[in-house]
């Protein structure tokens, strides 16, 4: 659960740092950076990597945990007499 509330903060956090920079800085004359567009793109990379992967990976998570599981012994539950 954890993960779900910190993806979507950093990758919020990183476009807004790949956000470029405002036209009224003294480096507005070199021209615009390509950095942001490098992190955008390595962003999207990212992401479509995820969303690839993230079915394969989560049934071989799921599996693994089943055999953990397996592996461990049982608790039997009483009943009170």
């Amino acid at each position: 659960m954890f993960l779900r509330r910190i993806i979507p903060a950093a990758v919020l956090g990183l476009l807004i740092a790949a956000a470029p920079a405002s036209a009224a800085t003294s480096t507005a004359a070199a021209g615009p950076s390509p950095t942001p567009l490098i992190l955008e793109v390595a962003l999207a990379v990212l992401v479509g990597i995820a969303m690839a992967v993230r079915g394969p990976v989560g049934k071989a998570f799921t599996a693994a945990r089943r055999r953990i599981a397996n592996l461990l012994p049982r608790q039997t539950v009483r009943a009170p007499r």
